[in-house]
C-alpha cells in the first residue's frame, strides 16, 4: 500500500506515515522539508503554511506523539520517535550529562575505583614501554587476601588504604618488561613512598 504526501508530493509506503489518516510523511514532519523555506522566505514559507493549513483537519500528529523537551528548561516541542525524551538539539548534551553522572557514581564503588586506577596504570605502562598481563580480578583477590594488613610493616591500615606497588620499579625496568601478578604487591602509603624506586635485595 502506498500514499502520496501532500507536502513533498512523493508517493511512499504507509509505513513512512505516522498515522493512517495523516497525509504528511514522517520526513516532512521532522522538519527536513522546512529547510527549503529559507532559500526564498516569501514564497516557500507561504506555500508550506498553506499546505499545513489544509491538512490540519486531518490531525497531522497525534497528541500522544508530541513531546516537550525537559533538559535544563528547554521546553521545545518535538515529535517522539521511540524512546526519545529530548529535542534534537539537547540529545547530545543530555547524553554527556548522563555519562558524567554515571561515571561519578561508578567511581565511588570499589569496583569503579580499581577500574579507573587500572586505566591510569595502563597509561603509565604504555609511556614506559612495559606490559602488565594481570587482570583487575587477580589484583582484587590479592588485595583482599591481605585482610587490610600491610605485608611490609605488618600494620592494619584497611584494604582501602593499600596501594599497588611494583616490586621491580617501573622507572628502572627495561623496555618490554612483563609484569605478572607475582611482580606486584599491596603496600600501605608510607611503605610504598619509603620504598620509592629502590630494587629489593632478593631480586
Amino acid at each position: 500500500m502506498v500514499k502520496t504526501c501532500t507536502l513533498c508530493g512523493r508517493t511512499k509506503g504507509l509505513h513512512l506515515f505516522p498515522e493512517k489518516n495523516s497525509d504528511i510523511c514522517c520526513m516532512c514532519l521532522d522538519g527536513h522539508r522546512t529547510a527549503t523555506m529559507y532559500r526564498n522566505p516569501t514564497m516557500e514559507r507561504k506555500r508550506w503554511l498553506k499546505k499545513v493549513e489544509r491538512t490540519q483537519k486531518n490531525s497531522i500528529v497525534a497528541i500522544s506523539n508530541i513531546g516537550y523537551c525537559k533538559f535544563n528548561g528547554c521546553d521545545n516541542i518535538f515529535v517522539k520517535r521511540g524512546k526519545t525524551y529530548y529535542c534534537s538539539k539537547c540529545q547530545k548534551k543530555a547524553k554527556r550529562e548522563y555519562q558524567r553522572i554515571y561515571s561519578m557514581k561508578y567511581r565511588k564503588t570499589e569496583k569503579g575505583r580499581e577500574a579507573f586506577k587500572s586505566l591510569i596504570r595502563k597509561r603509565r605502562a604504555k609511556i614506559n614501554d612495559i606490559e602488565e598481563v594481570y587482570t583487575n580480578e587477580e589484583w582484587l583477590s590479592l588485595l583482599h587476601g591481605t585482610m587490610g594488613i600491610c605485608p611490609k610493616c605488618k600494620k592494619y591500615v584497611g584494604v582501602e588504604n593499600l596501594s599497588l606497588d611494583h616490586i621491580y620499579p617501573i622507572s628502572k625496568a627495561e623496555i618490554g618488561r612483563i609484569y605478572t601478578i607475582e611482580d606486584i604487591q599491596p603496600l600501605c602509603k608510607s611503605c610504598n613512598s619509603s620504598k620509592s624506586n629502590k630494587i629489593p635485595k632478593h631480586i
